[in-house]
């Protein structure tokens, strides 16, 4: 049987040679900070909305107490996230330039 880690990463590293390379390509010459910001606040957003939905399905209604406290914490937390994808995608970038 084959394991379905590898079989992850051997994907990944098909998916990011076929197109991975003009894409991260892309996004570096908007600059480290433009990717890091717009990922981190898309990210924050979705969290926000996905969670207060999950909450609403749940609960039966939304705690607008808490509210705000998400929209600090969760696009804080994707501005970390996101500087953790620009140093992964930059890992991978470099890696397939020097192969």
């Amino acid at each position: 049987m084959r394991n379905p880690i590898k079989a992850l990463m051997a994907w990944d590293e098909r998916r990011w040679r076929n197109q991975g390379i003009e894409k991260w390509e892309r996004r570096r010459i908007e600059g480290k900070w433009m990717f890091v910001l717009k990922f981190g606040l898309l990210w924050g957003i979705l969290m926000i909305v996905g969670l207060t939905l999950i909450e609403y399905l749940f609960d039966g209604r939304i705690k607008f107490e808490m509210l705000w406290l998400k929209g600090l914490l969760y696009p804080g937390v994707g501005l970390v996230v996101g500087l953790f994808t620009w140093r992964e995608g930059e890992r991978k970038y470099q890696k397939h330039l020097e192969s």
